[in-house]
């Protein structure tokens, strides 16, 4: 799962593995950017697969995927969101950060910078 922030957008990632077989496994990409207010936001979901899909199973598969991503994402962070936007206004301050919260995302951030610049990989 990646979560980091690109050029004003937000960048959100998970990666799946299907039944231990790497043709079936699919990365998701979401791409958050600014809506015109502050609680609003534009989001564009992408799916990638290690293989084309060329047979009915395959394609059945990747909606399946897509349905549980558009549900997970609609459901738990638009919901989580939505809920802190609305909170806002009490805090008195001008700069509120949250998101960083899930640990695998750090892991994984340690990760790819080990991977881009050639070093050990995290222990």
């Amino acid at each position: 799962h990646l979560d980091d922030e690109v050029d004003g957008a937000h960048v959100d990632a998970e990666l799946e593995r299907g039944g231990g077989d790497d043709a079936h496994t699919s990365l998701m990409i979401s791409r958050i950017l600014p809506g015109a207010t502050a609680d609003r936001s534009i989001v564009t979901q992408y799916q990638y697969f290690r293989e084309p899909l060329v047979t009915e199973e395959m394609m059945a598969e990747a909606e399946r995927k897509r349905a549980i991503y558009a549900a997970v994402t609609r459901d738990e962070d638009f919901g989580t969101v939505m809920k802190i936007t609305a909170a806002l206004p009490a805090i008195a301050d001008d700069h509120f950060r949250f998101g960083r919260n899930e640990r695998g995302n750090h892991n994984l951030h340690r990760w790819i910078d080990a991977l881009v610049d050639g070093t050990a990989p995290p222990s």
